[in-house]
C-alpha cells in the first residue's frame, strides 16, 4: 500500500502543472483535481485556510448541486452539477487554477 501511495505523488504533482487535467478530451473533471488542489494548499502551510459549501436546487430526486470553494474565507471557485461529487471538482478546479494565476502574476 505505501509503494502505491509513493508511485501516486508525482503524478498528483504534475496535476498542479495542468490544473489537474489529465485528460484534455474528457469534459468532467478528474477527481485529482481536489487532491491537486489539497497538495497545492499544503504545500504553501494554507489547507486549514480552505472551506466547502453546498447547495442543492431544484426537484428532489434530480437536484442541482453548487459547489463553492472558498480560501481564507473568499471564494475561489465554484462548479454547478447533477451530482455533489462533480460539483466540487469543478469548483476545486476553478479555484485551482484561481490561485495559480495569481501566483503567475507575482
Amino acid at each position: 500500500m505505501d509503494i502505491l501511495l509513493l508511485l501516486s505523488l508525482p503524478i498528483f504533482k504534475s496535476s498542479l502543472f495542468d490544473g489537474g487535467r489529465h485528460n484534455t478530451n474528457s469534459t468532467m473533471p478528474s477527481s485529482d483535481e481536489i487532491v491537486a488542489l489539497n497538495n497545492y494548499l499544503q504545500d504553501r502551510n494554507m489547507l486549514a485556510s480552505l472551506s466547502w459549501s453546498f447547495q442543492a436546487t431544484g426537484v428532489g430526486h434530480e437536484p442541482q448541486w453548487t459547489a463553492r470553494c472558498r480560501i481564507n474565507g473568499i471564494t475561489r471557485g465554484t462548479g454547478a452539477a447533477g451530482k455533489k461529487t462533480l460539483a466540487k471538482r469543478q469548483a476545486a478546479g476553478a479555484a485551482l487554477r484561481s490561485l495559480q494565476e495569481e501566483n503567475e502574476g507575482e
